[in-house]
């Protein structure tokens, strides 16, 4: 039912031309098409820009991995930066704090976050917004179908910003946390992160998954006139039973779309923190760039110059020139601290799931390899010997590896007996540690 358009084109005096275009042609569409617009499928007039060897799944929906449009004037097809497409675990509990860290290593123009329901929205968007500080020059909105009209587009323009100024990443980064009421009719072509939590579901029914719903939201991301690579990530949690629906979800996004979704390795702590002293530098260095032309910004930094070698000087009359450079690298790197946004240092936590309270252990033999790969019922014979426990999910990298979790004492424990003498025998030409961060991705 379409009473508004129907009404719109009653009260039409003059002739008109309609033009419908939608990302994907389900059964809906090619209703309304056939209502509306009096066009049957195929008929001259309904123009699907798809491979002609395309397939569409149950809902209709085709394939247009091909599809480009001529700009007048010119032959060549025009298309947007790339998008990547990926998946990562992650247990329900934890999301919302690694988000935060894909955000603080991505620094994205602009991001948008999908979540369930109209409540997570403002649970979320609190979460992030304490987690990610004014000093990391990130702004989160929430967008609901529960707020007034007006509201909405307040929450637009406030997340659109100036699309058209944000040349580097040291500028603003603004996230909108949002239910489904996003997944269509925002056009931002500085949008390169778009974060799912969880596997888009249909009617969100457990067990089941929707892929006109991922089309959807994930085509926020990587808009014509973008000039960046955009990125996906699906976050999904395997002890809700999403291991299952995402692999068909997989599946069928590549037969109908030829689009890949592929693990990705979570942020270790050691990479958030990194890219939080990057960010902390870059906004040194342009701020003294931006300086080089302006002569307040210039006095601005004599002056904190000055004061600085006056505190020190005054505080320790007495120290020498090394200590008085000491006193200076302490002083600058409190000031790069405040400006990382970070309250302390990352934690560690499960480099599989982001639990904090797990360690990830990798384990490799001499002979295994990407041909030759461990099997985990070996992997799992081998560790409970070493006192490990119950086991959970044992995942095989490309390299061959095995990773795994374990509690934190427990980690701890098989480490240790692994390095026992009377453990050399069980153990020999097998290898055990627990690693900052994982560079072969875990299947």
């Amino acid at each position: 039912d379409n009473p508004e358009v129907e009404w719109l084109l009653e009260g039409m005096r003059n002739d008109y031309q309609l033009i419908l275009a939608s990302a994907t042609i389900n059964k809906r569409v090619e209703t309304f098409v056939g209502e509306v617009m009096e066009l049957e499928v195929g008929e001259e007039g309904y123009v699907n820009m798809v491979d002609e060897d395309a397939t569409t799944n149950d809902s209709g929906i085709a394939t247009d991995d091909d599809v480009g449009f001529e700009i007048e004037g010119t032959s060549e097809k025009q298309a947007t930066e790339e998008v990547r497409h990926w998946s990562m675990a992650a247990s329900g509990r934890d999301r919302t704090a690694l988000v935060s860290d894909i955000i603080i290593t991505s620094a994205p123009r602009r991001g948008i976050i999908f979540v369930p329901s109209k409540a997570e929205v403002e649970v979320v968007a609190q979460e992030l917004s304490e987690r990610l500080s004014s000093a990391n020059d990130v702004s989160v909105h929430v967008l609901h179908g529960d707020m007034v009209q007006a509201a909405r587009s307040r929450t637009i323009v406030a997340f659109r910003g100036d699309t058209e100024s944000m040349p580097t990443q040291t500028d603003m980064s603004r996230i909108l946390v949002a239910t489904d009421v996003a997944s269509r009719g925002l056009d931002i072509p500085t949008v390169d992160l778009v974060l799912q939590y969880g596997v888009p579901r249909k009617n969100g029914k457990d067990g089941t998954f929707d892929s006109e719903l991922f089309i959807h939201r994930t085509g926020r991301a990587g808009r014509f006139g973008s000039t960046r690579t955009a990125d996906t990530i699906m976050l999904y949690d395997r002890s809700q039973g999403e291991g299952t629906t995402l692999t068909g979800l997989q599946e069928e996004m590549k037969r109908i779309r030829g689009i890949e979704i592929l693990p990705k390795t979570l942020p270790s702590p050691g990479e958030v923190m990194n890219s939080a002293y990057h960010r902390a530098l870059q906004r040194f260095e342009k701020f003294d760039a931006d300086g080089e032309d302006d002569r307040e910004k210039q006095d601005l930094v004599q002056y904190f110059e000055n004061r600085l070698m006056q505190d020190v000087h005054f505080d320790h009359s007495d120290a020498g020139p090394s200590q008085t450079e000491s006193l200076l690298m302490k002083r600058l790197a409190a000031a790069m601290a405040a400006l990382s946004g970070l309250e302390e240092i990352v934690p560690p936590r499960s480099l599989l799931t982001a639990n904090p309270s797990d360690r990830t252990i990798r384990a490799w033999n001499d002979s295994c390899s990407r041909s030759n790969p461990l099997s985990p019922p070996e992997v799992t014979k081998l560790v409970k010997a070493l006192g490990s426990g119950k086991l959970g999910r044992i995942s095989i990298c490309e390299d061959g590896s095995a990773v795994f979790d374990l509690s934190r004492s427990k980690a701890k424990r098989l480490l240790q007996n692994a390095g026992e003498d009377e453990m050399s025998s069980l153990v020999e030409g097998w290898h055990f540690e627990m690693p900052e961060s994982l560079s072969a991705i875990p299947s």
